[in-house]
């Protein structure tokens, strides 16, 4: 019962592990095509394309299918005819089954039909149940062959080789028999019907025979197995395989171990017809399969390495064949190599581990680090680093300079410097006094034994930040007390790097004051301007690299006489302190004055009319029997009186409506002068003002089209856009629109609407046209 069990479950023929042959297994029943279903066992068809290539069908997609069927590899090898007219450019040109491989050769020409193979299938198998008579999961190795007729006797062999076997190109074989090799051999009758079947083994001088199979079909321990096929069939590239042309061998490889030693590790498959059923006979024909029952797969990756470093190296090893190996070792060719342990020396099938390494480079260089910090123009640079012997010689005497004029650096120099070892320096010097990056180098030179110089450097690149610069300006030098002028700033970064925190403050001297309504012109990097009766600061402003700001504030002399003027230091984050900015004015006893103002605020804009004040004041002595009043932008202006006594004032006033070019330019700017008479002389005094207008552009686009339907493809739709301005600034042409439909959008030239200046004023419109051509799936939408 134990045996006939073993049989069933463990027959090379069970449909469970691969359907070799049909059922019930009878001579004849050899076969190709396979029926797709995973729990009957793959046949040839279900493992290969027509093209020879894996099939991926069933299970994971991306895993060739014999890995779903729970095999180990497969392959299909397509022989070149060498019959028929054919010529195959691997036959055999010499050599015997009996001889060492070195005695074999090989060329192109041409065999027998009844030798000539033409396709060759493999598929081996693990079966995943133990066998119970020695507890193993026996290796089974399935093959499928096909001659191109199969009249005439014919003898085949599968041979598997512990060392691989190939052709050289100088027609000889590489590699060699080793003891243990197995070979299955084959004989076929002259109606090419089965004939005998013999499985043997290398002992190192000659073949042993381990099993014999004397009719078609299995041995008694259904280890070995094999059917012709009693049908024509159709082969997996599409050739018509006459009876008898198709063998199928099936090989339970472990069983044909004594006494369940060790599976050889058998990393090549080979093919071969000969002359007759001798061993020593004349060898014709040959294929070799890519299929590996034991192998390893190693690969290496080294890294980039600066001259003198260990080159470092990684890689894995993998066991690509079909059976454990054991006591795995790996070595480099470069010498002082040195592999850490691997994790594992025992890899199952289809495992791996991976390996690290290093070598030196062999190589005599020193490394120089260096960093470097600088602060205001004229400070010390202080720079620190290594000096590191990267080679794998001792250095010594190595000396440290620095390309910089007065540089100090300790240590000066290094006694000496062992492979690997490194050694901290550190250094200043003085720069100039102008803001800017400053780079310098470092330099290293030792000595190895024979005196030969070694040198490596490293250099830094520091900024020293200069602060910001101020100055300011007052634009009258002289102005009548009561009378006004406009006091600037100017504020400037002299670096080549972005300042902040940039700010000052200016308190005005005694008999100077901010003007009442302050009147703010400028600004100044987003920074925050604030003022007081007789103060204005600022705080918070940015500049970039070489920027400046101006910004400006009127002030009156409410006091007679010299008005020197000096701020605080302008400051920023980076820079620090910079400079105090100076400006003197003078403030004389008037005769007259004039103070303009005007009633213009933010929401002031085209079309507005804006009333300006104009306050005339007497402060002489004498009466002003006649004065005149006259603005540069709106002339002559009319006050309510002509003369005034000393002390006396009177207002004027006048509008003026907002044009667009005001509006173009942002701002409004007029001077007003009075010019009087008195007894005692002429008398002048004049004022400025400055309106700013916030601008609001504005653009609106309508869109239209010429069809209200449509109801075929190709049907031509003509849209236009009205584009109008509707804020209160001009805009310059050229007008464009875009459609997410069209492609030809056009639009005239602005010089063609309104006034033709080039610009599309406020009111102005322009029509910009387009087309569409309606497709299958603007039909579809129905819009």
């Amino acid at each position: 019962m134990i045996l006939l069990a073993a049989a069933t479950i463990f027959a090379v023929h069970d449909d469970n592990l691969f359907e070799l042959g049909t059922p019930p297994y009878n001579a004849g029943s050899g076969n190709i095509a396979g029926d797709g279903n995973p729990a009957n066992g793959p046949d040839w068809g279900d493992l290969f394309n027509s093209d020879g290539s894996l099939k991926d069908v069933i299970g994971v997609s991306g895993r060739p299918d014999y890995k779903d069927y729970g095999g180990i590899g497969a392959d299909f090898v397509k022989d070149d005819l060498g019959s028929g007219g054919g010529i195959d450019q691997t036959i055999f040109s010499g050599g015997k089954m009996t001889d060492p491989v070195s005695a074999w050769t090989w060329g192109a020409g041409t065999v027998p039909k009844k030798d000539d193979l033409r396709n060759v299938y493999l598929y081996a198998v693990v079966n995943p149940v133990p066998d119970p008579n020695d507890g193993k999961n026996h290796l089974n190795l399935y093959a499928g062959l096909e001659r191109v007729v199969a009249n005439g006797d014919a003898h085949l062999s599968i041979e598997l080789n512990q060392s691989a076997i190939v052709p050289k190109p100088d027609h000889t074989f590489s590699g060699a028999r080793t003891v243990g090799d197995l070979m299955v051999s084959m004989d076929f009758s002259n109606g090419g019907g089965f004939g005998t079947l013999a499985v043997y083994k290398w002992n190192g001088a000659g073949f042993d025979v381990l099993q014999t199979l004397g009719a078609e079909g299995c041995n008694a321990a259904d280890t070995v197995c094999a059917f012709n096929n009693g049908v024509p069939l159709t082969g997996i590239a599409g050739d018509a395989i006459d009876v008898n042309g198709f063998t199928e061998i099936g090989v339970d490889v472990t069983s044909l171990i004594p006494n369940a030693g060790a599976l050889p590790c058998f990393s090549a498959v080979m093919f071969k017809t000969r002359s007759s059923g001798s061993l020593s006979s004349q060898l014709k024909d040959f294929a070799i399969g890519n299929l590996k029952l034991c192998g390893l797969d190693v690969t290496k990756n080294c890294s980039d390495t600066l001259s003198g470093s260990p080159v470092n190296f990684t890689g894995s090893i993998k066991n690509v064949g079909a059976v454990p190996l054991k006591n795995i070792s790996i070595t480099d060719d470069k010498a002082g190599s040195v592999i850490a342990s691997l994790a594992t020396t025992t890899l199952q099938p289809g495992q791996s581990v991976s390996y690290t390494g290093s070598y030196p480079s062999g190589t005599s260089t020193v490394s120089v680090t260096k960093q470097c910090t600088a602060g205001q123009p004229g400070d010390l640079v202080l720079f620190s680093g290594t000096i590191t012997n990267t080679g794998t010689v001792l250095l010594n005497n190595i000396s440290i300079t620095d390309d910089q004029p007065g540089s100090i650096i300790s240590p000066p120099s290094i006694s000496s410097l062992v492979a690997g070892a490194s050694a901290n320096y550190t250094g200043s010097y003085i720069p100039d006094a102008i803001p800017g990056v400053r780079s310098d180098t470092v330099q290293a030179i030792g000595h190895k034994a024979d005196t030969s110089a070694v040198q490596g450097s490293g250099s830094a690149t520091c900024t020293a930040i200069g602060p910001p610069s101020i100055s300011k300006a007052f634009t009258d030098s002289v102005i009548p007390q009561g009378g006004t002028t406009t006091l600037s700033f100017t504020i400037t970064n002299p670096n080549a790097m972005t300042l902040t925190g940039i700010g000052f403050s200016d308190t005005l001297p005694s008999g100077l004051v901010i003007d009442n309504p302050v009147v703010l012109t400028g600004s100044c990097g987003g920074g925050s301007i604030s003022t007081g009766t007789d103060s204005i600061g600022l705080s918070g402003a940015t500049l970039g690299p070489l920027g400046s700001c101006t910004f400006s504030v009127k002030v009156a002399g409410t006091t007679l006489g010299v008005k020197n003027n000096l701020t605080g230091k302008v400051t920023s984050t980076q820079g620090g302190d910079g400079n105090e900015a100076f400006a003197s004015l003078t403030v004389q006893e008037g005769k007259v004055i004039i103070h303009k103002t005007s009633n213009a605020s933010s929401s002031t804009t085209l079309g507005s009319t804006i009333t300006y004040s104009y306050e005339v004041t007497n402060t002489g002595t004498s009466a002003i029997t006649s004065f005149t009043v006259t603005d540069t932008k709106l002339g002559a202006i009319t006050c309510p009186v002509s003369s005034l006594a000393p002390g006396a004032s009177t207002t004027c006033t006048a509008t003026y409506v907002v044009q667009q070019s005001d509006m173009n330019a942002g701002s409004i700017y007029n001077k007003v002068t009075v010019n009087g008479v008195t007894p005692v002389g002429p008398v002048s005094a004049s004022d400025d003002l400055t309106v700013t207008l916030i601008q609001h552009p504005k653009l609106t686009i309508h869109k239209s089209a010429a069809e209200t339907i449509y109801n075929a493809v190709g049907n031509v739709l003509h849209y236009n856009y009205l584009v109008k301005n509707e804020g209160d600034v001009s805009l310059a042409g050229p007008v464009t629109v875009a459609d997410d439909k069209s492609s030809n959008e056009t639009c005239p030239a602005v010089t063609t609407v309104g006034n033709g200046d080039g610009f599309l004023d406020p009111g102005e419109s322009i029509t910009c046209t387009a087309t569409y051509t309606i497709t299958q799936a603007d039909l579809n939408a129905g819009s």
